[in-house]
């Protein structure tokens, strides 16, 4: 006897290559790179297209190989380190930064490790989700040095420059302040600021604060402050939050960074050492 099949349905055999044809699709298309190795010899068995481009590499080039095999000794074992932690727990290893060369130079990965099991419970293959984060590293380090930048010029600044948060308390006070007002920030940062002021001048204070944390700009003014017992008259300028300016590069370079803006009978920022550069790159 023979079986047939009715017109129109599938065998078993046919499901099963469709199904692996639609699973083959959806790991082609993951933007991340997608590896599958053998969980005993750890050679690569299954690489899809995000990982040849980013590594600039085919995938006949590494299936069958080792991480040894295909990288410095140092990521090779580093590699191999969270391949046996996955498969030696059997949990999910997340790496949230490691390097990783490649033919266009040192990217930087965010790499998911995960065992998949047999019908006995034990490893056959490791799979591992690797997302390019190289462009996410290089802007927040990018951020932090505008950062260093920025703090490198209030210190440097030849103006006192001393901030303080919603309950009237010292929280920065920079080496200029100290010249200024006589006092090391160690002694300064913690205490009110209104120690600074002079008892009689310590409402329009107020008022100038209150005015300034309602969206008011004032014009920089000499006042009176206080230097350990004696009165001494600063000219100064209250603000409230920075300000973010944001905007769009259009080519990479240095530039200057400054404000050239200055009232009538005072130095501008500028004129007064608070400058420096902005460097944009790709």
């Amino acid at each position: 006897m023979k079986a047939r099949t009715s017109k129109g349905s599938r065998t078993p055999e046919a499901e099963l290559r469709q199904i692996n044809a639609f699973l083959d699709a959806i790991v082609e298309n993951i933007p991340d790179m997608v590896f599958v190795k053998d969980a005993r010899t750890l050679r690569y068995e299954r690489f899809n297209r995000a990982g040849e481009l980013l590594l600039d590499r085919s995938r006949e080039e590494l299936l069958g190989k080792t991480d040894r095999d295909c990288y410095p000794k140092d990521q090779a074992k580093a590699f191999r380190k969270g391949d046996l932690e996955a498969l030696q727990t059997g949990k999910l290893v997340d790496i949230p930064e490691e390097p990783i060369l490649t033919r266009n130079g040192i990217r930087w990965l965010r790499t998911k490790k995960v065992p998949v099991l047999g019908d006995q419970g034990e490893p056959r293959y490791l799979l591992g989700i690797s997302e390019d984060i190289t462009a996410r590293k290089n802007a927040t380090e990018r951020a932090r040095a505008l950062q260093r930048e920025l703090a490198a010029l209030v210190t440097n600044a030849r103006d006192a420059i001393i901030s303080w948060d919603l309950n009237g308390l010292i929280v920065s006070w920079n080496p200029a302040a100290e010249a200024v007002y006589g006092k090391p920030a160690e002694h300064a940062i913690g205490t009110p600021v209104e120690s600074l002021v002079p008892v009689a001048f310590r409402t329009s204070f107020r008022a100038a604060q209150k005015k300034v944390q309602n969206g008011m700009q004032l014009a920089p003014m000499v006042v009176r402050r206080l230097r350990e017992d004696c009165e001494i008259e600063v000219e100064e300028s209250l603000s409230s939050e920075p300000k973010t300016v944001r905007f769009t590069p259009t080519k990479t370079g240095v530039y200057p960074m400054y404000c050239s803006k200055k009232l009538l009978f005072f130095a501008s920022h500028r004129e007064k050492g608070m400058e420096g550069e902005l460097e944009v790159v790709e």
